[in-house]
């Protein structure tokens, strides 16, 4: 179920939500999903269908379609960013360790299931997300704007 704030607005003083252009598509959770964990389709599925019906917290070192941008039980539906801005665990490391994460940095998902860290090229397959604030060098995950680039 694809939906999209495309309605730019032009007025002073509105929120992160206004003229931010975010694409949200609406899943099932395949499990436990937490709000920002950047997400990937479920395809341990049997059914073609249900492999892009379904998704599941980023593994280690995979791809990810999105950002959830509520928590989720299995079984229960889940919004998720495939595209703009919105809010996603993000942790400051990358592959070699810890690492400062600056501005416009580019994200990938990490070496820890449901988190993006910083992408390095060479060591990682393909930036998911460009970090919209600076991360501390070996920071907790935690909720940092973050524009999703379209993977879906």
């Amino acid at each position: 179920m694809a939906t999209s704030t495309l309605i730019q607005f032009l007025a002073e003083g509105e929120g992160i939500d206004t003229s931010n252009r975010r694409q949200l598509e609406t899943f099932l959770a395949d499990g436990a999903i937490a709000e920002g964990a950047p997400v990937m389709f479920d395809i341990a599925e049997t059914a073609d269908g249900d492999k892009v019906l379904k998704v599941v917290e980023s593994s280690a070192d995979k791809a990810a379609i999105g950002v959830a941008i509520e928590k989720s039980s299995a079984g229960n539906q889940v919004r998720v960013c495939i595209s703009g801005i919105c809010e996603a665990l993000v942790k400051g490391t990358n592959n070699a360790g810890n690492s400062a994460i600056a501005a416009g940095d580019y994200l990938c998902q990490g070496d820890v299931a449901g988190e993006f860290y910083k992408y390095t090229i060479g060591a990682d397959a393909v930036p998911h997300a460009v970090c919209v604030d600076a991360v501390s060098s070996g920071a907790a995950a935690a909720l940092v704007t973050v524009i999703v680039l379209k993977q879906f």
